[in-house]
């Protein structure tokens, strides 16, 4: 018989090859795509959200926008219809997301653990439960590490998540 029962999942992000400390935990529901998950990092991490992002697990690339040019002789998924469920996810399997802004940012994506979801929580998800650093300063192409507080950083999800998944969604359908 197939659990239904929905999952509230934690993930470790951390931008790679950089020596500051600037890192993200975040909590989301399984039954989020793994495009929601890619929305969630980057609104945690301020980005602007003007590029192209891949994630890859398994030896398997998702995207929303397939440039072919870019996966060539290689099967792509669309992370818009998968579902984080789907992912069968392991302690401690790790997931990489390339964002291809001006710095080429690769974020480390660690899978940690998972707990019941309590019925009447639907909007306290996703969210950011731990982390150090403000974020992307993609306009400068530096990491800006100022003051990070969990409060500030998702009040800045909610209010900018919608609009990223917009944005990218519109392209790619």
């Amino acid at each position: 018989m197939k659990n239904n029962m929905t999952k509230v999942l934690t993930f470790k992000v951390e931008i790679a090859g950089l020596e500051q400390k600037l890192w993200r935990k975040i909590e989301i529901t399984d039954r989020r795509t793994l495009a929601s998950l890619a929305y969630t990092i980057l609104a945690s991490f301020h980005s602007s959200s003007y590029h192209l992002y891949s994630i890859k697990y398994q030896n398997k690339i998702y995207d929303c926008y397939f440039d072919m040019q870019d996966y060539l002789g290689e099967d792509i998924f669309d992370a818009t219809s998968t579902k984080l469920k789907s992912l069968t996810l392991k302690e401690n399997d790790k997931l990489t997301m390339n964002y291809r802004d001006n710095l080429k940012t690769t974020f480390i994506i660690t899978y940690l653990s998972s707990k019941e979801f309590i019925k009447g929580n639907s909007n306290n998800y996703p969210c950011i439960i731990a982390g150090e650093g403000t974020g992307i300063n993609e306009g400068v192409s530096i990491y800006d590490n100022q003051n990070f507080t969990i409060k500030s950083n998702n009040l800045h999800i909610k209010k900018v998540f919608s609009k990223i998944k917009d944005s990218y969604e519109k392209e790619c359908n």
